[in-house]
């Protein structure tokens, strides 16, 4: 089993390019979807995953159901909770 991150950002988002950064520096691994170019998409993505910002984070591991974090501030809450275990 393996686990990795999966951002829903806009390129000018401050707290996407924070969560892109704590990520890399604590040696995650991620996958982007940038939203930019797809409102349709992005409405429908915040729409199901009942959030209204970027970032999106999913937890995701293989095998799977992707979770929900939520945003910059609830990823980096999620990463000290797993310091600490």
């Amino acid at each position: 089993m393996f686990e990795y991150f999966h951002l829903y950002i806009k390129v000018d988002c401050g707290f996407c390019k924070d969560a892109i950064d704590l990520l890399e520096r604590e040696n995650k691994e991620f996958v982007i979807t940038v939203l930019d170019k797809c409102s349709s998409f992005e409405e429908g993505i915040k729409r199901e995953l009942g959030f209204r910002t970027v970032p999106i984070i999913l937890k995701c591991t293989v095998p799977g159901t992707p979770a929900l974090i939520g945003g910059y501030t609830e990823l980096k809450a999620a990463l000290l909770k797993g310091d600490k275990k």
